[in-house]
C-alpha cells in the first residue's frame, strides 16, 4: 500500500514554498493589493504536469525533493522556481530586462577569472559549478546577449570592455572542453546573427566581430588540451566493446584519456527508451520527477559495463528530453517542447538565442540550479516584453 505524506511533511513543503522573495511579495499585495499578472498557460500545464506526475511517483519523497545532494529539480524547485517567475512577472518592467541583462553579463566576469586560473592547474575547468558541462551551459546561454551587448555600445571603452567580457566567456567556455556547450554556442549565436543581422551587417560591426574571431580563435588553437585525447578513447572504448573483454579499470591501470561521453549516451538512452516504454503509466506520466536514479538500474543495457563508467551509478540520461520524457512522461515532454518553441517563436534578443543554447546543450546534458533560474527568469522577461 503506499504511504499516505504526512501533514507535517506538506506543512513543511507549503513552508518551504514561500521563500523571502514570494514571501514579501506576498504581503506587499495584502497590504496593498493591485491586478496580477496571470502567468501564462503553458507554464501552468508545465507546473500541473510536475505536480501530477509527483502524485503518482516510484518514489514519492524524492520527487518532493529532488534527489539527494542535488535537490534541483523535485517538485519543491519547481515550485519555487515558479514562485519566483510568477513575482518578477508582477513586479519587473520593460526597462528592467536591460539592466537585469547586464547583471546577468556581470556574472560572467567572476565565473570567468575563476575558470581561468583553474585552467593552469586542472585539465579541465569548472569554475563555481562543479562540473565542466554546468558551466559551459549557464556561459552558451550569456555569450549571444554579450554579443549583442558589444555590437550596441559606441563609446570605445564600453566596446573593450564587453569584448573583453566576451573573450573572457569564451576561454571559459572552451577550458571546459565541453562539446555540448560549444555546439550550444554555435546554435546560440546563429540565432542572434539572424535577430540581429541588421546590426551585425553594419561596416563598424563587421569589424568588431572579425576582431572577436580572431582573438577567440587564438585561445582555442594555443588551448587544444583536452580535445586531443577525444579520438584516443573513442577508438580504446570501440576496441573493447567489440573484443567484449571484462575489464577493471583500475585508477593506476587505465588506458584511458577520458571517457568517451558518446559511447555512453548510446548506452544510456538505449536503456532510458526501454524504461519509458516499459508500461503505459510511465510512458504516460513518468516514473516521477528525480526517480531515474532507481528506475534506470534495471534497464540498463550490458554494453555500459564495458565503458571507462562501468561501476558508476547512473542517475541521469545525459538527454534532458529522454529525462523529462521518463520521469513525467509524454505529457510532460510535450508542455516541455511547446515552451520551448514559445520562446523561439517570440523571437526576443535577450530570451531567443539563450534558450536555442539551452535547447541545444540539453540533448547531451540537464539543467541545473544555475541554468534552471536562467531558464525561469527568461520566461519571465518573455511574458514582460507581451505586458
Amino acid at each position: 500500500m503506499r504511504k499516505v505524506p504526512s501533514i507535517k511533511l506538506l506543512a513543511f513543503i507549503a513552508f518551504l514554498f514561500f521563500t523571502p522573495l514570494i514571501f514579501v511579495f506576498l504581503l506587499t499585495h495584502i497590504l496593498n493589493p493591485k491586478p496580477l499578472t496571470m502567468p501564462s498557460p503553458l507554464i501552468v500545464v508545465w507546473l500541473i504536469v510536475n505536480v501530477v506526475s509527483t502524485l503518482f511517483s516510484s518514489h514519492f519523497y524524492t520527487s518532493i525533493w529532488g534527489y539527494y545532494t542535488r535537490f534541483n529539480g523535485g517538485l519543491v524547485s519547481v515550485l519555487i522556481l515558479f514562485g519566483v517567475y510568477f513575482v518578477a512577472v508582477n513586479v519587473l518592467t520593460r526597462e528592467n530586462i536591460e539592466n537585469l541583462g547586464s547583471v546577468l553579463l556581470f556574472t560572467l566576469i567572476p565565473i570567468g577569472v575563476y575558470a581561468v586560473v583553474q585552467h593552469f592547474n586542472i585539465q579541465r575547468v569548472y569554475s563555481t559549478f562543479g562540473q565542466p558541462n554546468w558551466v559551459a551551459a549557464y556561459v552558451t546561454m550569456l555569450l549571444p546577449l554579450c554579443l549583442y551587448v558589444s555590437l550596441k555600445a559606441t563609446r570605445l571603452d564600453q566596446v573593450l570592455f564587453w569584448f573583453f567580457v566576451f573573450v573572457l566567456g569564451f576561454s571559459t567556455l572552451w577550458f571546459t572542453y565541453s562539446l555540448s556547450g560549444l555546439l550550444g554556442l554555435v546554435t546560440g549565436l546563429a540565432a542572434i546573427c539572424v535577430l540581429a543581422r541588421t546590426e551585425i551587417v553594419k561596416k563598424a560591426n563587421l569589424a568588431k566581430v572579425s576582431m572577436l574571431v580572431l582573438v577567440c580563435g587564438i585561445v582555442a588553437v594555443t588551448n587544444l588540451g583536452f580535445f586531443e585525447n577525444r579520438v584516443t578513447d573513442f577508438f580504446t572504448d570501440a576496441k573493447r566493446f567489440i573484443s567484449y573483454q571484462v575489464v577493471v579499470f583500475a585508477q593506476s591501470d587505465s588506458n584511458y584519456n577520458v571517457s568517451d561521453a558518446g559511447f555512453i549516451r548510446k548506452g544510456i538512452w538505449q536503456g532510458t527508451l526501454k524504461l519509458i516504454v516499459s508500461s503505459p503509466k510511465i510512458f504516460l506520466v513518468g516514473t516521477g520527477p528525480e526517480t531515474f536514479p532507481y528506475d534506470f538500474q534495471k534497464f540498463r543495457v550490458p554494453e555500459l559495463n564495458y565503458s571507462s563508467e562501468w561501476d558508476f551509478i547512473l542517475n541521469k540520461p545525459h538527454n534532458y528530453y529522454l529525462e523529462v520524457f521518463s520521469q513525467l512522461g509524454v505529457l510532460g515532454l510535450i508542455s516541455y517542447m511547446l515552451l520551448i518553441f514559445w520562446a523561439i517563436r517570440a523571437r526576443s534578443i535577450v530570451t531567443t538565442p539563450a534558450i536555442i543554447a539551452l535547447a541545444t546543450t540539453n540533448i547531451f546534458g540537464w539543467p541545473t540550479a544555475a541554468t534552471a533560474l536562467l531558464f525561469w527568469m527568461l520566461l519571465a522577461f518573455l511574458e514582460m516584453q507581451h505586458q
